[in-house]
């Protein structure tokens, strides 16, 4: 039970970007490889590996010019919702922009 009345502040330091490319899509690929393991499945609690397929989908979201949207669409068990919950991180870790919104929609066929 959490008691009431103000809470103690936290202090967290910052991810530590050093040897992770300044920009685009290597620093993003830099980021989910350092950082992010795999909840569940095949390779649980291992680091995220980012396969050459996703390097390129990544690269033509965050190499320059950076497009304001970006729409990828895939059959099932291609691990689109990995990497689409391994770019939110990424904007919410290692972007760098205040404000940021990520919005991650997904449909079927109806």
């Amino acid at each position: 039970m959490v008691k009431a009345g103000p809470k103690a502040a936290t202090v967290t330091a910052p991810l530590s970007m050093r040897g992770i490319a300044a920009t685009g899509g290597a620093r993003v690929v830099g980021f989910v490889e350092r950082y992010l393991q795999a909840p569940k499945g095949v390779g649980a609690r291992e680091r995220l590996r980012v396969r050459d397929w996703q390097r390129a989908l990544v690269g033509g979201v965050f190499d320059e010019p950076r497009p304001r949207q970006a729409l990828w669409a895939m059959p099932r068990g291609n691990g689109k919702s990995t990497l689409a919950a391994a770019l939110g991180l990424y904007g919410l870790y290692g972007d760098g922009v205040e404000g940021a919104s990520e919005i991650v929609v997904a449909a079927d066929e109806r």
